[in-house]
């Protein structure tokens, strides 16, 4: 009669999981050093077009182009507020440059109006004789700066992709956009956190995940620069909540359990199942982005729901360990929850829950109309003109 019951499935992982939680942490550590070492070894494309589908007739008449024709690098330069004879001078000087292989300008209303000349410049290759200069070619590269010295004194204008690097810029501009993210999101931890330190524990576990992520993409051979540069960010928008929720759970455990390893198994053996749940929805999403005919699409949704499964494993594996490893810090930084009392407001929508469904029903057809006016942009002038 006193024989205690056998534990089910989900207790006895997780009673695994927390025995061997310094086997696990040595693991993490090492793989950790691994990826931390693959980053700089993936491979990322720039080039969009790769991601076409073979047989659709885009990526044919790219192929064909490129094989009939040959290509230049150019830029369309617009100089303002000078003088038709000064406009000739510059277009002389302009020819002059090295690897400049022609310069289009005349006195035509296309090429010189309102006091304004534009000019457009072909270059050479690096090879002799070669006139398929290419956008990222050093000897394209050195006229082009060239040009921009020799046109400093004017009020000049570029519209060329020769030096601008737009998947650098969008990288360099996605760590300005983490770092704010993990701002507002370690201050909203902060605000609804149940203990200050669990916001250490989530940073350290979201990092390992992360690196996981970013480190395994050397296994897909090649990745596409979107991928690369916005893939960190939706991997914290998508999994943090893994982390919060395990969290919560151990808290409540450890409110009625008096030890904390004794909490800390319950709440894993019942988190393992909610979180699992939970990310199925996210990853059957990203499993059909990974239909789309265009292949940026499976690049995107294999690397995302990699990075949801980098997330489930180390909230699994690494944050039970964490747990038990300070539960005193846990227990010292515990505070009240900052979050004002919100019960009236739950009963007053409880009460006029048909007036929400009905002005909701009231809003679709507006919305499917607005849905019919948005504007997609294809192209980069595009979205400055949108802009």
């Amino acid at each position: 009669m006193n024989e205690r019951a056998k534990p089910d499935l989900m207790h006895s992982i997780a009673a695994g999981i927390i025995r061997s939680r310094f086997v696990i942490l040595i693991l993490f550590l090492a793989a950790g050093v691994y990826c931390a070492l693959s980053v700089g070894r993936v491979r990322v494309s720039s080039d969009l077009t790769a991601f076409l589908p073979a047989d659709t007739e885009t990526r044919r008449g790219l192929t064909i182009m490129e094989e009939e024709f040959t290509t230049y690098a150019s830029a369309e330069i617009m100089v303002s507020n000078i003088t038709y004879e000064t406009a000739e001078r510059l277009s002389d000087a302009l020819a002059e440059i090295d690897a400049v292989a022609s310069v289009g300008f005349d006195d035509s209303p296309s090429h010189y109006h309102n006091s304004a000349a534009l000019y457009s410049v072909s270059f050479t290759g690096s090879e002799a004789g070669s006139l398929s200069g290419e956008a990222d070619d050093p000897r394209v590269l050195a006229a082009m700066q060239e040009i921009r010295s020799l046109l400093a004194p004017y009020d000049a204008y570029y519209n060329t992709e020769i030096g601008e690097n737009y998947f650098a810029q969008l990288a360099g501009e996605m760590v300005s956009v983490v770092l704010i993210a993990v701002i507002v999101i370690i201050a909203i931890l902060l605000f609804t956190s149940r203990s200050y330190f669990e916001v250490v524990i989530f940073f350290i576990v979201f990092v390992f995940a992360a690196l996981f992520n970013m480190g395994t993409n050397f296994w897909l051979g090649e990745i596409s620069s979107i991928t690369n540069s916005i893939a960190v960010i939706l991997q914290l928008a998508l999994a943090i909540d893994y982390a919060i929720i395990f969290a919560h759970r151990y808290q409540d455990e450890a409110a009625v359990r008096p030890r904390a390893r004794e909490a800390l198994t319950e709440a894993l053996a019942k988190s393992i199942i909610e979180i699992s749940a939970s990310s199925l929805t996210t990853i059957s999403g990203l499993v059909a982005l990974m239909l789309m005919q265009l292949r940026l699409g499976y690049d995107l949704g294999i690397v995302l729901a990699k990075a949801i499964v980098c997330s489930l494993l180390t909230v699994f594996l690494l944050m039970p360990g964490l747990i038990l490893f300070f539960p005193k810090a846990i227990r010292r930084t515990a505070h009240k929850s900052l979050i004002p009392d919100i019960i009236g407001w739950g009963r007053f929508l409880m009460k006029s829950g048909y007036c929400f469904v009905w002005i909701f029903l009231m809003m679709i057809p507006a919305a499917i109309f607005f849905s019919g006016k948005v504007e997609y942009a294809f192209s980069d002038s595009t979205v400055s003109e949108i802009v």
